[in-house]
C-alpha cells in the first residue's frame, strides 16, 4: 500500500514520464538478449570452437 506523500509525488511527476524511453530501452535489451541466445546457441554447433579446440589452435593441451 501506497503511504499519502509517496501518492502525491508520483501524481505529481506522472504528466513528466516518458513512458516511450523505458519501453524502447526494454525493447533494445530484449533484442540483445535474443542475439545473445542465437549466438550462444551456435557456440557448440559444427565449426564452432570447443575448449579443446582452443587450446589446440594456442598450443595448449
Amino acid at each position: 500500500m501506497h503511504s499519502p506523500d509517496r501518492r502525491l509525488i508520483l501524481a505529481t511527476v506522472d504528466p513528466y514520464v516518458d513512458r516511450g524511453v523505458p519501453a524502447e530501452q526494454m525493447e533494445r535489451e530484449e533484442e540483445q538478449r535474443r542475439a545473445l541466445s542465437d549466438f550462444l546457441g551456435g557456440w557448440g554447433a559444427s565449426g564452432g570452437w570447443s575448449a579443446q579446440r582452443c587450446s589446440a589452435a594456442h598450443g595448449r593441451r
